[in-house]
């Protein structure tokens, strides 16, 4: 039989007693990370490497079982403080290779997040070729049954318009059992993602998670611009985990080290809670007033809803180990959403439709599966079983599970990213392009534009694309140089960056720096060099050619473009695009075109950093066509994230309630844009859905009357007024994660103070009325005198939603509706199981409500 990790036979190299993992060494000196006593067979070498001729012990889709891996041991380790990081390197080394590997596990104590990258050095006498290198593995993750029945892993699709779609599943729909005693084998698959190209995050997120029913969660994260890619598979009855930067299968990476050079591997993380544990940072308890407080327009007094006693209206999720979570259980509901294999859970479905709330195909629904999670309540219309269930329902809104997690990941992405007065700030950022002028700015287009964002409350008035084209046959393809187009702007463009000045806001303007149009004269004026490659030929893409920032002469056109923007023109705010995926990468010479790939991201990490080296107070948004390069690469150093280009108000809630699993909340750049034909209801309800990040502003404002005008600014000042509190604070999804096509949803922030909960509810019949606008006025627009008042069908769907709020158990906060302040939204409070049922008595609308814990002044 196998021996145990930690038995006479192994022992314990490094350990982090909060984060509930070891390191440990057996006999021979090879090393393997766990977070508990597995037997040693299930764990999987600390680092695992394919070198081209080595490859690996056991054929298939699987990039562990490494030759080189297996091989390597321990030859010492050491610990070094480094501010509030505890660092500790692994030195670790192959005999037949002479390949070593430091492996840095960076903690911070008291968290519950790691930090790990490997560096391999090349001490042999002949070159190596590397194909894949882990960053961090992990083995022995079972359920707490030991098993693998109960795990469920959670993932997320990410795509142009759909940005941040978490799906599910449960481990065995995905992993299926081999009966592995019968043949004496492991399996040859695995669960695995990855990207492809340069957009990072163009087919799905690097963030991934895997849940064990009773509130433990592993959530994890790789930080790449440049290729990643992440398998859980089995392992002698437990589940692992490896995460890799780029790959020669997936990537086209290849990185030939020669004698005594050097490769270190893109960062990636590891967050681990237990059931019960709670995420790090901006609690909150206390009592304030009120059980039943009114919100906006009329509860029962002292009413106190029961979690489940009306009709759909409740969510009893504090079920233990999936067992018997009610959901809506009066009223003829009747959901046991504890139900064994291949049953139906009904998560407060609405007219009868029946909503999958859990683990389909087989899979034990849960829903509330993560000890007080919760389950998506406003799953709706006629989902039945399907193979994989497309929300992150519980998630967990207290202790343990998915929320857990991800304050913890939140906490993690503060610390890893460069500091900046912006974090803290939070300026109201208008920008023109959105639903609005869509890459047509000009001098009289614009500064109506300025004296209406500067009057409502903006803070950053940002210039999107267009600003440079001066180009009869159109932009696009054209690009290059940046230079202002003489005929948008007859006065100079400087005329509208000091009009943005006078109007009390930071000029701001879009750059797509890393393209070169093929029409512009720049792409003959630069070597050809300096700009990506392949056998020689220089790659077009949609019109573009991609500069290489490794190369000096296209670092130096971007210097002089960014200094002459800021240093000469007072531009204080960069929205820095990139529209294109140019594919594998850029070969020079030997370099694969993955290698290549990552030549060019590390250097274009370099690149702005010394931008904000030489001008400190500006901000870069970094954007890819919306969310497609969202990776914690990039925001480590872009203060801002574009996150996502979708132009209609009814579906950008599912993307701006989900981008907190990819964002920090205070780097998460939600559009909203109203418009002069925007009815009370529409103007509230996109303007809600930015309120918990970071406002990003767009809509003819100019053509507004008084009233839609004042309704805007409105919520500019409540943004105001709670910002202090974003950059601190961690996110929860008291619905859990949401669904695309999900009626209602909710998304909160649990700050020191209060906690803020944000819901909308959608007419599921809409289709989306918002079109893109053409710089004209929008049909049915006219002067701030008039606009119509559209109001949504009062009869879509349920009402009501009942929301868990773990972490205020026992608590009486203080409830506001803080926006839109004539809302009639009506919330009542169960102190007993820490619930909060909601009604938004039409569809279409929204409410952000704050629930106090601390008296506010």
């Amino acid at each position: 039989m196998a021996a145990a990790a930690e038995n006479a036979q192994e022992s314990s190299l490094w350990s982090d007693e909060v984060l509930g993992l070891r390191a440990v060494v057996d006999i021979a000196g090879s090393v393997r990370l766990t977070g508990a006593d597995q037997l040693w067979n299930r764990l999987v070498p600390l680092v695992e490497v394919v070198v081209t001729g080595q490859g690996r012990m056991w054929s298939g889709e699987r990039f562990i079982d490494t030759a080189v891996g297996g091989r390597l041991v321990l030859r010492g380790h050491e610990t070094a403080v480094d501010g509030a990081w505890r660092r500790t390197t692994i030195g670790l080394a192959d005999p037949e290779t002479g390949l070593a590997a430091h492996v840095t596990l960076s903690t911070v104590p008291g968290s519950r997040f790691l930090r790990s990258q490997v560096r391999l050095v090349n001490e042999g006498q002949a070159p190596l070729h590397l194909e894949s290198v882990s960053s961090l593995t992990l083995g022995g993750v079972t359920d707490r049954a030991g098993g693998l029945d109960g795990l469920t892993l959670h993932w997320a699709d990410n795509d142009w318009l759909a940005e941040c779609r978490w799906r599910r599943a449960a481990f065995r729909d995905l992993v299926v059992p081999l009966n592995r005693a019968a043949h004496g084998h492991e399996g040859r698959g695995c669960f695995e993602r990855y990207s492809q190209g340069s957009w990072s995050t163009g087919r799905h997120l690097p963030v991934a998670a895997v849940t064990d029913g009773r509130g433990g969660a592993w959530l994890w994260q790789i930080e790449s611009g440049a290729g990643w890619r992440y398998e859980i598979g089995e392992r002698e009855g437990a589940a692992y985990l490896a995460l890799f930067g780029p790959d020669d299968a997936h990537h086209q990476w290849r990185r030939t080290l020669a004698p005594g050079e050097e490769f270190t591997t893109v960062p990636a993380a590891l967050v681990r809670v237990a059931a019960g544990a709670e995420a790090g940072g901006g609690a909150g308890g206390g009592a304030g007033a009120g059980i039943g407080a009114r919100v906006g327009g009329g509860v029962k007094a002292g009413a106190g809803a029961n979690s489940g006693d009306e009709a759909g209206a409740g969510v009893n999720a504090g079920a233990e180990g999936g067992a018997g979570a009610k959901v809506g259980a009066e009223g003829g509901a009747g959901v046991n959403a504890g139900v064994e294999a291949g049953a139906m859970a009904k998560a407060g479905d609405e007219g009868g439709a029946m909503a999958n709330a859990g683990d389909e195909g087989g899979a034990k629904a849960k829903a509330g599966d993560e000890a007080g999670a919760g389950v998506n309540a406003g799953a709706e219309g006629g989902a039945g079983a399907k193979a994989v269930a497309k929300a992150g329902g519980g998630s967990g809104g207290g202790a343990g599970g998915l929320d857990a997690a991800f304050g913890e990941l939140t906490a993690y992405r503060r610390r890893i990213r460069r500091d900046h007065p912006d974090h803290r700030n939070l300026p109201v950022i208008y920008n023109d392009y959105m639903n609005t002028l869509m890459g047509d700015p000009t001098t009289d287009k614009l500064l109506p534009l300025v004296e209406a964002a500067g009057a409502v409350g903006a803070e950053v008035f940002v210039v999107d694309a267009g600003w440079y084209d001066d180009d009869a046959e159109g932009w696009w393809d054209a690009v290059g140089a940046w230079e202002p187009a003489a005929r948008r702007f007859p006065g100079g463009i400087q005329e509208v960056l000091d009009a943005i000045g006078r109007h009390g806001m930071t000029p701001g303007l879009w750059l797509e720096p890393e393209v070169v149009g093929v029409r512009s004269p720049l792409a003959a004026a630069l070597p050809p060099e300096a700009f990506f490659r392949r056998g020689g030929v220089r790659l077009t893409e949609h019109g573009r050619h991609h500069l290489d920032l490794r190369h000096p002469a296209a670092r130096a056109h971007l210097d002089r473009v960014v200094d002459r923007i800021v240093g000469e023109w007072g531009v204080g705010y960069l929205k820095l695009d990139y529209n294109i995926n140019i594919g594998p990468g850029t070969e020079n010479g030997a370099e694969s075109a993955g290698a290549g790939l990552l030549g060019h991201h590390r250097a274009h990490l370099d690149w702005l950093a010394s931008l904000l080296d030489r001008h400190p107070g500006l901000v870069l948004e970094n954007c890819g066509s919306g969310g497609l390069r969202m990776d914690y690469a990039q925001l480590a150093v872009a203060q801002v994230q574009s996150t996502s280009d979708q132009q209609d108000p009814r579906r950008s809630p599912p993307i701006a309630v989900a981008a907190a699993t990819a964002v920090a909340p205070e780097q998460a750049a939600v559009w909203a844009y109203p418009q002069p034909d925007f009815g009370p209801d529409e103007i509230a309800f996109t303007m809600t859905t930015a309120l918990l990040g970071r406002v990003h502003l767009s809509g003819f404002l100019d053509r507004m009357n008084d009233e839609q005008f004042a309704r805007v600014r409105s919520a500019v000042d409540v943004y105001k007024r709670i910002r202090p509190e974003i950059g601190e604070a961690l996110p929860m999804w008291p619905l859990g994660l949401p669904g695309w096509e999900d009626t209602w949803l909710a998304y909160g922030l649990r700050g020191a103070s209060a906690t803020y909960l944000a819901l909308w509810r959608r007419d599921p019949a809409a289709t989306g009325r918002a079109e893109a606008r053409d710089g004209s006025a929008p049909a049915g627009a006219g002067s701030r005198a008039a606009a119509r008042d559209r109001r949504a069908p009062a009869d879509a769907g349920s009402d009501s939603r009942t929301l868990r709020v773990p972490h205020l158990l026992g608590a009486r906060p203080r409830i506001e509706s803080l926006y839109p302040a004539d809302s009639d939204a009506t919330a009542d409070w169960n102190a007993a199981d820490a619930t909060l049922t909601v009604s938004l008595p039409r569809a279409d609308t929204a409410v952000l409500l704050r629930l106090g814990t601390t008296p506010r002044e």
